[in-house]
Parts: structure tokens; C-alpha cells; sequence
């Protein structure tokens, strides 16, 4: 535990952990609150924005308990032509379902059938689009079917805040970089564990204690954030929602689960795909005399992971993409409704890609220690 003390040391110590901390938080924070600054500009004449998100939330907050049904509907279609605000979450989830608020008694009545009609849609432009075939369809029609109906609405603005975040693991990749990327290549030009190393259990013990530092560190910083994040989100809007479903979020999603149970998925996922990021790193940092090359490897892969979502028609490079590429989840992308599939077998994204970034951390760890006792050695 000494060592890894010293380790924690080394990067605790450094300037710019620091700063990358701090800018992050502060990241996070001014991107959640700017917008309730007076000077911001106003839904409505005479009101500042922070007006009227107060009675946005008073009126959403009046629409939890009722049941989503055709009554409810048409009272929120007939609000929208009339331009009164009471009904605004229920219309932003008929702009889905609908295209608009403003609908036909039949449509309401059949709210639920074409919703699931939509949602058959959506699953068969991926099985066109190559990314899965009929097995994967089928599974998330199954999967589909298994929500409950008719949903209960609740205000639940903080949740899908909180899940909306795309920054969020960006931030934690950075902080991860700065972190992990000196832990072994600071080494091969310092020499400082050279005394170490040549003692009988010295190497092993320098590898454990520098692997568990750049692990516990990745996990933490990425929890930390997250809790952050989270937190800011419901002290702005209120820790109501957590048993609303997540339908409410993103209505054409077949996962049968409520916004607690999203946050959560999201959370463990986000976390452990960002250490499979920081031990990637690590292996790097074991092979380079720099950490300097190991940053700008990370830099890009962050790059890369924001802007490369291609979705080609082809479903193990599509599949290679979201693994190994994609690996800053956010809300949305954490709960894609197109399943792994192996060996006849349907495996949801999220399930999936936890068990291949625990694998893959534990290869590349290896792998890590490995590189830095034959570095040293060599």
C-alpha cells in the first residue's frame, strides 16, 4: 500500500491533474447553470429565464401521477392550439410519437400501437442498414413488449438531464489521459524505480501498485464527475422522476426500465469503458519514454470517439466501432437499440460492452506490466 500511496502522490502532485480537475468541474457546472444568468435571453417578455423554468417545472410537476392515455392527449393537443404552456412535457413527447401536438381523437386513442409501430421501424432501418439481423430485431421487439402500458407520467427533467450529458465522459477521458499517461513513462526517463526493480519481488510489486493506481484513479475521477453532474442536475431541477420510465426520455427505446435504473447502467457503463481507455493508455505509457506520445494518442482517440459514429452496412466493423471507438457513452448511445449478437444470441449494447472492456483492461494491464519490467530491463 506504500507504493501505491506513492504512486496516488505522483499524480495528485502534479500541476496540471489539477488544473484539468478544476476546469472540468467548472466545465460542467457553467454548462448547467449559464443559462439561469439574468442577462440570458427570456422564453417570455417580462420573465428571465429563471422565472420561467420555475413555472415550467410548477406546471410539469401538476401532470405527475396522471396516466398517459387519449383524455390526456387531446387535453395537451387542445393546450398547444390554444398556446397555453401547462402541457409542454407531454407535447415534446407527442412531437415524437406524432411529428406535432396537435392530433386527431383517433390518434390519441391508438397512441400506444403506433408508438410500438415506430419503434418496429426504427429496428428494421438497422436490420436494412446492416447493423444486425433478424434475431437482434426480434430480440428487441420481445425486449419491446415487456413495458409496461399505459405509462404514468412524472416530471423527471433532472434524470434526463443528467443522461442527455454528452461532455460528461469527455472530460473524464482528459482527466484520465493527464492521469494515467506519465504513470510509466515517466519512469524510463526519471529512473527513479530503478532501485526497485532490482530487488527480488520489486518489479511485481512497482507493476501492482502502479496498475491499481492508474485503475482506482480512472474509476474514481470518472465517479467523481458523474456525481457532479449528477447532482447539479437535481439540485436545478428537482431529484423527481426516479421510478418514471424511460420512455419519457426517449419514447422509441424498447428497454423496460424506469430513469433510476438508466442512471445507473449509464454510470457503470461510462465507468468501467473509461478505465478500459486509462489501462489502453497505460500499456502505451509502458512501451514510450514520453508520456507526451501517449497524450496525443489519447487526444485523437477522444477526437475519434466524438466524431466517428459511421454506420456502415457492415456488422462487425459497425460492432468493432462502437467497442473499441465509441467509447464515450452518453444517454443516448449507452441504450442504442441494436444488440450484439453472438452465436445466435442477442446481447444487449450495454451488458456487452461492460464484459468486453472488463476483459480488455485486464488483457491490457498484463500486458502493461509486462512492458515495463522488459523496457527496464532492456
Amino acid at each position: 500500500m506504500e507504493l501505491v500511496g506513492f504512486e496516488y502522490k505522483k499524480i495528485l502532485g502534479r500541476k496540471s491533474i489539477i488544473i484539468v480537475f478544476v476546469l472540468s468541474v467548472a466545465i460542467m457546472v457553467a454548462g448547467q447553470t449559464l443559462w439561469m444568468l439574468p442577462f440570458m435571453p427570456s422564453y417570455r417578455e417580462g420573465e428571465t429565464r429563471w422565472e420561467s423554468f420555475l413555472k415550467q417545472r410548477e406546471y410539469a410537476r401538476a401532470l405527475s401521477g396522471r396516466v398517459i392515455d387519449a383524455e390526456l392527449l387531446m387535453e395537451t393537443s387542445a393546450a398547444y392550439t390554444n398556446r397555453l404552456p401547462y402541457f409542454w412535457p407531454i407535447e415534446r413527447m407527442m412531437n415524437w410519437i406524432y411529428g406535432r401536438p396537435e392530433i386527431a381523437a383517433y390518434q390519441a386513442e391508438n397512441f400506444y400501437n403506433i408508438r410500438r409501430h415506430q419503434v418496429a421501424q426504427q429496428l428494421e432501418f438497422h436490420y436494412e442498414a446492416g447493423h444486425m439481423s433478424r434475431v437482434g430485431v426480434d430480440a428487441m421487439l420481445r425486449l419491446d413488449e415487456r413495458i409496461p402500458e399505459p405509462w404514468v407520467f412524472e416530471y423527471a427533467e433532472g434524470y434526463i438531464a443528467f443522461l442527455q450529458t454528452g461532455i460528461l465522459t469527455i472530460l473524464a477521458a482528459l482527466i484520465t489521459a493527464v492521469g494515467v499517461a506519465p504513470i510509466f513513462a515517466s519512469e524510463h526517463s526519471t529512473g527513479v524505480s530503478q532501485l526497485i526493480l532490482t530487488t527480488k519481488h520489486g518489479k511485481g510489486r512497482l507493476v501492482r501498485a502502479k496498475a491499481f493506481a492508474a485503475v482506482s484513479f480512472t474509476a474514481m475521477a470518472t465517479l467523481f464527475l458523474i456525481a457532479v453532474h449528477f447532482l447539479v442536475n437535481m439540485a436545478i431541477f428537482g431529484f423527481d422522476g426516479a421510478s418514471a420510465p424511460f420512455q419519457l426520455f426517449i419514447p422509441f427505446s424498447p428497454y423496460p426500465i424506469n430513469m433510476w435504473q438508466a442512471s445507473l447502467i449509464f454510470t457503470v457503463t461510462a465507468t468501467i469503458r473509461i478505465i478500459f481507455f486509462g489501462t489502453a493508455l497505460l500499456l502505451l505509457s509502458s512501451k514510450m519514454k514520453s508520456a507526451f506520445g501517449v497524450m496525443i494518442f489519447a487526444v485523437v482517440w477522444i477526437f475519434l470517439a466524438m466524431m466517428l459514429f459511421v454506420p456502415v452496412p457492415i456488422t462487425w466493423l459497425f460492432n468493432l466501432i462502437r467497442l473499441f471507438i465509441n467509447i464515450l457513452p452518453a444517454g443516448s448511445t449507452v441504450f442504442l437499440p441494436v444488440p450484439y449478437e453472438i452465436f445466435g444470441l442477442a446481447v444487449l449494447p450495454f451488458v456487452f460492452e461492460i464484459i468486453v472492456a472488463i476483459v480488455a483492461s485486464a488483457v491490457l494491464l498484463t500486458l502493461a506490466g509486462r512492458g515495463f519490467k522488459r523496457h527496464q530491463v532492456g
